[in-house]
């Protein structure tokens, strides 16, 4: 932990740790306190609810770096959403937190479009953290710009 918790951080952590049930196996802590109903633990900290995890690795580790999440490392034996042990927490972009995931992982394998076209760097978009083809977005707003000029030639 670091040396330098105020008292609030003292107090959060101790009233965190009396919710932590330590798996043995994967040395996760599952925090049981509350959750947000998809399996992350939440705690209320400086007046509003956090992720666990996230005050977690504050109050041991320090601040998150701006531009970075925090992907629970399943090589670190991490089993769970609602695990707030520190060692098992990694800092990470949002582009690797989800390649990482395993809808990431399925999706990083595949080299091609479902229509054919290959995920090359200069064919593909990032857009919310998915792939996108760029020849598929083309070839979709040649047809809609095909459809809406045959829309206006009609109503003339």
């Amino acid at each position: 932990m670091r040396a330098e918790l105020d008292d609030y951080d003292a107090k959060t952590w101790k009233r965190m740790r009396s919710k932590i049930q330590c798996d043995q196996e994967s040395g996760c802590w599952v925090y049981t306190g509350a959750g947000n109903g998809i399996g992350y633990a939440q705690v209320w900290y400086r007046g509003k609810n956090h992720y666990a995890h996230r005050i977690a690795y504050q109050l041991f580790v320090g601040e998150i770096p701006d531009g970075l999440e925090l992907d629970h490392v399943k090589e670190s034996g991490c089993r769970y959403r609602s695990c707030i042990n520190p060692k098992h927490l990694e800092a990470v972009t949002r582009q690797e937190n989800m390649h990482r995931a395993a809808v990431g992982i399925h999706n990083a394998i595949k080299t091609h479009c479902p229509k054919g076209h290959e995920y090359t760097p200069e064919n593909t978009q990032v857009y919310r953290g998915m792939r996108r083809c760029r020849a598929c977005d083309r070839e979709r707003n040649r047809k809609r710009r095909e459809s809406a000029r045959m829309e206006i030639a009609d109503a003339a």
